[in-house]
């Protein structure tokens, strides 16, 4: 079983979702305990996207694919923003799933 975290971000925007996102969500989290080769990689190994209703849910992957880091959800538009900071980030997000 992998562990999962969640960004504040991220918490923060679950919590505006509508009834159909959050459940989509769920069943995304309890996938990636069990897999996380899931999800398509965003130009490097450790930084992966799925896709729900026009919206993408952006998470971070350790390099032993053992733990994941849930950092957004957000439509296209704000995806290239996020992917961005997420990019200047990268050591603080890998440092999470240490």
């Amino acid at each position: 079983m992998n562990s999962i975290g969640q960004t504040d971000l991220f918490r923060q925007q679950y919590g505006k979702l509508d009834y159909v996102e959050r459940k989509w969500i769920d069943r995304v989290f309890c996938r990636l305990e069990r897999d996380l080769t899931g999800g398509k990689p965003l130009g490097c190994d450790w930084l992966r996207e799925r896709k729900c209703r026009g919206k993408r849910l952006l998470y971070v992957v350790n390099e032993k694919r053992t733990g994941a880091v849930l950092v957004a959800f957000a439509t296209k538009k704000e995806q290239g923003s996020i992917i961005g900071f997420i990019m200047k980030n990268k050591e603080k997000y890998l440092a999470l799933l240490r």
